[in-house]
């Protein structure tokens, strides 16, 4: 009787209710530049709502200041974020989401992409400028380049010496904008001027001229031209005379 009875509790018992988690959208493959955003989505759908947890190369993936978790309970998105993605954080991803009716994982490989400046090299250039010294007095000549990413290091050199920002050179960054303004330009500016970028040990440089045509050759140039032209007039002045003088001989 006690083991009938035994055997009629086991069979009132409820059968378990839930669903065993099932990716919808799993996470994908990705190549990210160095130093750039990370982010990886998988859409899970499961009841009661599955645990997520993270694992990189098959350890699992702690948060921290760079490395974040999240969960949409609207969407059933559950996203994983590295702020800053280095060559440490390349290799594999998997996601697993688990309940009390089972548990299921999607893995996707990272690449960190390693040509740290993205930009084709013909953008990445500056242009020659030329000015005339007497038009340029009192106003200012500008290089102007892109570079990426946006957080490369920029500075400026003119004819391999390094440049210091000062009231004769002031530099600006704007994004991915780099300017050199050279205030006042004079005679003494002309020369080559390039621009360094840098970012996460590697480097790229573009270089233009500043070409200051100075007053100097064209006056001089004036200067010969008055005096062939007086020389010359003289000349004729004098044959004249001399024309003159014989015919009243």
């Amino acid at each position: 009787h006690a083991s009938f009875q035994g055997k009629n509790k086991q069979s009132l018992k409820k059968p378990s209710i839930g669903q065993k988690p099932v990716f919808i959208h799993p996470i994908t493959s990705c190549v990210v530049p160095h130093g750039e955003v990370a982010r990886f989505h998988a859409c899970v759908s499961g009841m009661p709502k599955p645990e997520i947890s993270w694992f990189h190369n098959q350890q699992p993936v702690q948060p921290t200041k760079n490395v974040v978790f999240h969960f949409d309970e609207v969407t059933n998105t559950a996203t994983l974020i590295i702020v800053d993605a280095f060559s440490e954080h390349a290799g594999q991803y998997t996601c697993r989401a688990a309940n009390n009716a089972g548990e299921a994982a999607c893995s996707t490989q990272v690449t960190i992409y390693l040509n740290f400046f993205l930009v084709d090299p013909p953008s990445f250039k500056l242009q020659d400028i030329v000015l005339q010294e007497a038009e340029s007095i009192g106003s200012s000549a500008v290089f102007e380049c892109e570079v990426s990413p946006s957080t490369a290091v920029t500075s400026w050199m003119k004819d391999d010496s390094n440049l210091r920002e000062s009231p004769k050179h002031k530099f600006t960054s704007d994004g991915k904008d780099r300017k050199l303004h050279i205030i006042d330009v004079q005679l003494s500016d002309t020369g080559e001027y390039t621009c360094v970028a840098k970012n996460a040990g590697k480097e790229v440089t573009c270089t233009a001229k500043l070409i200051v045509e100075g007053i100097l050759f064209s006056l001089s140039y004036k200067k010969y031209l008055t005096q062939s032209y007086l020389s010359t007039n003289c000349c004729q002045i004098a044959y004249f005379l001399f024309i003159s003088s014989q015919s009243y001989l």
